[in-house]
């Protein structure tokens, strides 16, 4: 029987072989979760979840309201710490939650919200990906090179035009948006996403669904939390969290 917040599986969608991906040579995986629970006070959110992304693939995690998804999430990302268990992660991580609101004082920009992502990755240049390639230019290149990964992720979100605007100007789509160009700018290895689809259109949403395609088609692996019925069906794995039992 199902406790609270454990999963019931995650396995490899219908016709995939468990074990990795083609093309990836084999490579073991980017995440490695095991045992994980987790109890805000003295409610247990989360019981023994065992999560494992490769290389090429997007997971889907899904479960019901209160099954403890976004706090998966977080412990995969070092965010929170499990009450029980362990996270092993190899590469750069990048985590894109959702921000339904942002203060009107927020000084930045959309651009230079993106420009984080590359700063970030500078600092943890001893990775792999677009990042840790900046850091070994000179200074004025690395510049250039960053300008041009920003402006790049800023029109796969399509929202170059939209680049010199105040965060706080823009809608709540169009600022997740920004935020996953953020998280997409450094070509971390380890991708994570919050409802990336959350609050957007239609034609975003799908737009959304490619780019976390695109991510892993270039070997990242791939973790989002989700209520898309579609992307559910398009993910490698799908991991359940059962619903939280009736206290």
């Amino acid at each position: 029987m199902c406790g609270p917040g454990s999963a019931s599986a995650s396995w490899p969608r219908a016709g995939r072989v468990p074990g990795p991906s083609p093309g990836h040579g084999g490579a073991e995986p980017l995440l490695l979760a095991e045992g994980l629970r987790f109890a805000y006070g003295g409610t247990e959110v989360l019981a023994g979840v065992d999560v494992e992304a490769r290389a090429g693939e997007v997971t889907a995690i899904v479960g019901p309201n209160g099954s403890g998804k976004s706090t998966l999430l977080e412990l995969l990302a070092g965010v929170l710490r499990p009450r029980a268990g362990v996270v092993s992660r190899r590469g750069r991580l990048a985590l894109v939650v959702q921000r339904p609101s942002a203060p009107a004082t927020l000084p930045l920009t959309a651009r230079e919200v993106v420009a984080l992502g590359v700063r970030r990755g500078e600092r943890e240049a001893g990775g792999s990906g677009g990042a840790g390639r900046l850091a070994v230019l000179r200074r004025g290149e690395r510049r250039a090179a960053a300008r041009a990964a920003v402006t790049e992720a800023l029109e796969r979100v399509e929202l170059a035009e939209r680049a010199a605007e105040p965060l706080a100007a823009l809608s709540g789509g169009q600022r997740q948006r920004v935020f996953l160009a953020q998280g997409i700018v450094g070509r971390p290895g380890l991708l994570l996403c919050d409802e990336p689809g959350a609050g957007l259109d239609e034609r975003s949403a799908d737009r959304a669904r490619a780019i976390l395609r695109e991510e892993a088609a270039r070997g990242a692996a791939v973790i989002c939390v989700t209520h898309d019925d579609r992307a559910i069906a398009e993910a490698d794995r799908v991991l359940r969290l059962a619903p939280p039992a009736p206290h």
